[in-house]
């Protein structure tokens, strides 16, 4: 990835910030390729999803064969009241 380093203990930064959880732009190409080769695509229409959860969906995972941590959205940190209103629209709950 552009402009990053690599530490002596493989943790990737940019600018001083940890982004090793990160996931690479050919990763999320993956998660396109996985829906737009799914015979069932129909069964996600109108969904929105986590690139993380697909990989694990679909089996796929970054070229070094890592899979980034599943991170979840904000119904995963917080409960359903934190939740202002205008994500709710967002996220499937």
């Amino acid at each position: 990835m552009a402009n990053t380093t690599v530490d002596e203990d493989g943790k990737r930064t940019l600018h001083g910030l940890d982004i090793s959880f990160g996931e690479s732009p050919r990763f999320n190409g993956k998660a396109i390729v996985a829906l737009a080769s799914d015979a069932n695509i129909m069964d996600r229409s109108g969904g929105s999803f986590w690139t993380n959860q697909l990989a694990r969906d679909y089996g796929f995972t970054e070229d070094d064969g890592s899979l980034p941590p599943f991170t979840g959205g904000l119904s995963a940190r917080m409960s359903q009241d934190e939740i202002p209103e205008f994500w709710r629209g967002v996220e499937r709950f």
